[in-house]
């Protein structure tokens, strides 16, 4: 079966440039596993949540939901579902138990 992507309802971000020449990369700025201390952190953070609450997207997956999603976000549009993988602002990971209605109503078999 073809994955979010290849039914064009899925893409990957990796950067970010601004107007002011400043580029943001997940893999450099992202913070993983932790509350962002730096501009960049934060904005990144406030942006999975926002598409997230506004429901841009319907998954969203940062560098925290495994090694594969280091250097960007997944995001798709996958009907039914509405599922950010971040960290809290404490800092505090998901537990599985958390993590289980995406396991267990969509498995991911492709690996993105």
């Amino acid at each position: 079966s073809l994955s979010e992507h290849g039914l064009g309802t899925a893409i990957d971000l990796a950067a970010f440039r601004f107007p002011d020449g400043r580029r943001w990369s997940v893999l450099d700025d992202f913070e993983e596993g932790t509350t962002p201390a730096t501009a960049a952190g934060q904005w990144m953070w406030d942006l999975v949540n926002r598409m997230y609450d506004d429901r841009v997207f319907n998954i969203i997956l940062t560098p925290n939901y495994n090694p594969a999603h280091r250097n960007h976000f997944h995001v798709d549009l996958t009907s039914g579902a509405h599922y950010l993988r971040a960290v809290r602002w404490d800092g505090t990971r998901f537990t599985d138990e958390e993590d289980a209605p995406l396991f267990l109503t969509l498995p991911n078999l492709q690996g993105d």
